[in-house]
């Protein structure tokens, strides 16, 4: 750095035209830009009078980091620090290149201290544009250390500054990390808004191709898979046409979490394996260490052990050659993860140890809880578990993280149980009971929430554990509420107000717009049904739903009997809630035979082209009847449901079993939904809405016959389905037979046999029919078709929606035969018009038909030869009620 050149007026001026045009072309051709910088280098470094060498330090190490070589680029950022003039111009830009490129090798403790040195010299230098960049980045560090809170401060205020600066280019920056931060948050809807607007922008492509990984980010956590699949392949088609091969592997990357999220392992496998490639190859020991990581788990779960284990014995190297302690501190974790699965738990705790030193030593709060959670849940000295779980849940409350205040509470609960210590588990549980309900609501979108969900169930699965073996009566009380509370909360916050959001009527008014201008059933209305699907089920962060407990759920329905039934823990193990009128709650885990998840799934799959519709119809193949009653039904509710004076049954389901036909299981030789009026509440909510019926409106398809119901209906049925649309009224007795498609979400629509739409959940949304009763005689109208999590979006569930008290539906395709079918519909009528509940009505009308059921029935879709016994649950056991 020293030397005696004096360097002419015109040497100067040639140079600093020169580092302009190289400051202009880094981010194009950065390697260009470094060769041309090795060849001036030498000569700047005997300029003892100038700052030129200074800002060639500055372009170089901003050039090696767009390169990549991160160890470098800090070298070069500091060295010049270590001779700049403090609080200069550039010594400000040296502590931003340097704090961008510890962000970059995931060093963000050690980022956050240049970049808060970069902020306050740009700031003194009143340079608003500098200011935008460092706050933006030191935004990036808070983020990566789990802190993404405090950074909403700090963008907004980068934000601030880059307007006032009038710079596009960091206000496009700041924009999209504020993106990363409402994601990371839960604020789906606001992160993709942003992006969206950001990505209407012209831009460089490369900028482009970042904005199009982070929407991809953004589409999978809200689970739209196939736009987040086509998001990231944009980008990496961006990274390609520039050769960067970098992003290229960070797209292959976000490629393979993708299908690990939808259960592609080998896909994922593959994806991850290609990034492995490309980080391989650009010396990117950060990227590779992570996707190791990754994959290396995968490999575990996939049953290569040997694989994983080798996977993260070379991530945890490439974190040791890159200097990358956090990641070290992963790997290790990693590490002793796998040791852990293999049952080498002395390995296990050793591994873990060293990556807890390693955690303290850098003051990762982060790190630490992580390391102390698995010590909780993997270290066989009770003692040491249950102070595991203690600091974790401590460091995870002081981050405000309360999933990871969830899972170490829950871990709690398990060593204090072990330990004899009854109260104190029962207190650990309560509060993760609190915490959990809490996280799921930071969740706003409802397609991350599900997956959030299905990743909790080891905080559900401990805390119900804990509470079956207590047994107290108030453990129960906290195992009920566990599991009603664990019913799909977007859902419950429209049902619990009754109200639609803003933004939901203005989703309804485009569906109106759309249907005036292409007709009903367009693919622009079901795409906006999508859209409104998810604005119903996003809970709003305003007001979010309040815990809902056991009783809170009976004072709603005083008379009746409860049945909530949880998701199957990891363990095979089935939640199970009674409450019966004027008796104390019962609580059980029940185990899940391979016969029973068998027959779960055998009547799931009748959704499948070309199902075996056997189950519903071969007296062979109804063994399911039993074997699901013994699962979900205990003695007490049999004898309660055999007694003669049984009331209404609130059922309430997780979405992975709402396809089960309940109202056929068998209890002493009696069909349950003819012992016990049944009700499934496809939402568990405390609200209730009155039924009232002043008037009856009917529309039957004209191709299909339909003598008995229009026998009951009393009225003339309308002849077209504007009719039925126009004439939806509150406190009506709708009734409407045609055909159901079996579609997801709100998506299916009721159509007539030549393929006229009659009702699409907009209709029945718009069109609020307040305190009335829908029987939607159709195939599917009643049926869930989602993920194992998700909310119960169906027709009936939009009718409920739309203000019903009641909806009768089909669960499955449905015979359309006068004889069986018709016969139940027909007697519902005239018990709903003779002032009987819609569950009462049904449960009626099944017992009225198999007192006196016809000998045999043709079966649905299989020709006029192939027949059923008129007493087989398909055709009886079709139509449910929803309330």
């Amino acid at each position: 750095m020293t030397g005696d050149g004096v360097p002419t007026a015109g040497r100067i001026r040639e140079v600093q035209a020169l580092l302009q045009q190289l400051a202009d072309r880094v981010g194009d051709n950065p390697s260009e830009v470094l060769q041309q910088l090795s060849e001036i280098m030498p000569e700047l470094a005997t300029w003892t009078r100038s700052t030129a060498l200074l800002w060639g330090l500055h372009l170089r190490a901003q050039a090696l980091r767009f390169l990549d070589q991160l160890d470098q680029a800090l070298e070069a950022a500091e060295s010049g620090l270590a001779a700049a003039p403090p609080g200069s111009p550039v010594a400000a830009l040296l502590h931003l290149e340097a704090g961008m490129s510890l962000n970059q090798a995931d060093h963000q403790q050690r980022a956050s201290a240049h970049l808060e040195s970069a902020v306050d010299s740009f700031k003194c230098l009143e340079d608003g544009s500098g200011t935008a960049w460092a706050l933006t980045h030191l935004a990036v560090s808070l983020c990566g250390l789990g802190r993404s809170e405090e950074a909403v401060p700090i963008v907004e205020e980068a934000i601030m500054h880059a307007e006032a600066a009038d710079d596009r280019r960091i206000l496009r920056r700041a924009l999209t990390q504020q993106a990363v931060i409402n994601r990371q948050r839960g604020k789906l809807a606001d992160a993709l808004a942003t992006v969206q607007a950001v990505l209407s922008e012209e831009q460089h492509p490369h900028t482009r191709a970042n904005l199009l990984l982070e929407q991809g980010n953004i589409l999978s956590y809200a689970q739209d898979f196939m736009a987040a699949d086509a998001s990231y392949v944009a980008a990496s088609v961006e990274y390609a046409a520039h050769s960067d091969l970098l992003g290229t592997a960070n797209a292959e990357k976000a490629l393979g979490v993708n299908d690990l999220l939808l259960g592609r392992n080998a896909s994922g496998l593959t994806h991850l394996s290609r990034a492995v490639d490309l980080y391989r190859g650009l010396d990117n020991n950060s990227g590779l260490g992570y996707t190791l990581q990754e994959r290396g788990l995968v490999r575990l779960a996939l049953g290569d052990a040997p694989g994983g284990l080798e996977d993260v014995e070379e991530s945890r190297e490439c974190f040791e050659a890159s200097g990358d302690t956090l990641g070290l501190t992963g790997a290790l974790k990693a590490h002793a993860r796998i040791y852990a699965s293999n049952g080498d738990i002395t390995a296990a705790l050793e591994t873990l140890e060293s990556s807890l030193t390693l955690a303290r030593k850098i003051n990762s709060p982060l790190a630490i809880a992580g390391n102390r959670l698995l010590q909780a849940e993997i270290d066989p000295h009770v003692p040491s578990r249950g102070e595991a779980a203690a600091e974790a849940a401590d460091l995870y409350r002081a981050l405000d993280m309360p999933l990871g205040v969830s899972y170490a509470l829950s871990q709690g609960a398990r060593a204090a149980m072990k330990s004899g210590q009854a109260s104190v588990a029962l207190e650990l549980a309560r509060g993760a009971l609190r915490s959990l309900h809490l996280a799921r609501c930071r969740v706003a979108d409802p397609g991350r929430r599900s997956d959030q969900d299905f990743s909790l169930r080891d905080v559900t699965a401990g805390i119900l554990e804990v509470c079956a073996e207590l047994g107290s009566p108030a453990a129960i009380e906290v195992a009920a509420d566990t599991v009603v509370d664990d019913a799909p909360l977007g859902l419950r916050q429209t049902f619990e107000t009754g109200v639609l959001t803003a933004e939901s009527r203005a989703i309804l008014s485009r569906i109106d717009r759309v249907r005036s201008a292409q007709g009903p059933g367009s693919k622009t209305e079901r795409s906006l049904l999508d859209q409104l699907a998810v604005s119903l089920a996003t809970i709003r962060q305003d007001a979010p739903p309040e815990p809902l407990t056991l009783k809170m759920l009976r004072q709603s329905h005083l008379a009746a009997a409860v049945l909530v039934v949880g998701a199957p823990t990891p363990g095979g193990r089935l939640p199970v809630v009674t409450a019966l009128p004027d008796a104390e709650p019962g609580f059980e885990l029940k185990h899940l035979t391979d016969e029973m998840v068998r027959d779960i799934d055998m009547i799931g799959r009748l959704g499948e082209r070309g199902a075996d519709w056997k189950a519903l119809w071969s007296d062979d193949a109804q063994r399911w009847r039993h074997n699901l009653a013994d699962l979900i039904l205990n003695g007490a509710l049999a004898d309660w449901a055999m007694s003669g004076s049984a009331s209404e049954l609130m059922l309430v389901l997780p979405p992975v079993l709402a396809h089960l036909p309940v109202e056929a299981f068998d209890i002493d030789g009696s069909p349950l939904g003819v012992r016990v009026a049944m009700r499934r509440l496809p939402v568990a909510a405390k609200r209730q809405v009155a039924t009232r019926v002043d008037s009856v409106i009917g529309f039957l398809d004209p191709a299909l016959d339909w003598g008995p119901e229009r026998e009951a209906l009393g009225t003339t049925p309308l002849t077209s389905p504007q009719e039925l649309r126009d004439s939806l009224a509150n406190d009506a007795l709708t009734v409407v037979g045609c055909h159901g498609e079996a579609s997801p979400g709100l998506t299916g629509a009721l159509v007539t046999t030549d393929g006229t739409v009659v009702l699409t959940a907009g209709d029945l949304l718009s069109r609020r029919s307040a305190g009335g009763v829908f029987v939607l005689e159709a195939c599917w109208s009643g049926r869930y078709f989602g993920s194992r999590t998700g909310e119960q979006f169906s027709m009936a569930t939009a009718a409920l929606i739309g203000g019903a008290g009641s909806t009768i539906a089909g669960l499955y395709a449905l015979p359309a035969d006068p004889a069986c079918t018709g016969r139940l519909v027909a007697t519902v009528i005239r018990e709903i018009r003779a002032g009987v509940t819609p569950a009462e009505a049904l449960r009626r009308a099944r017992a009225e038909y198999l007192a006196d059921p016809p000998t045999r029935l043709t079966r649905p879709g299989a020709g006029p030869l192939a027949t059923m016994p008129g007493t087989a649950p398909w055709a009886w056991a079709g139509l449910c009620a929803y309330g």
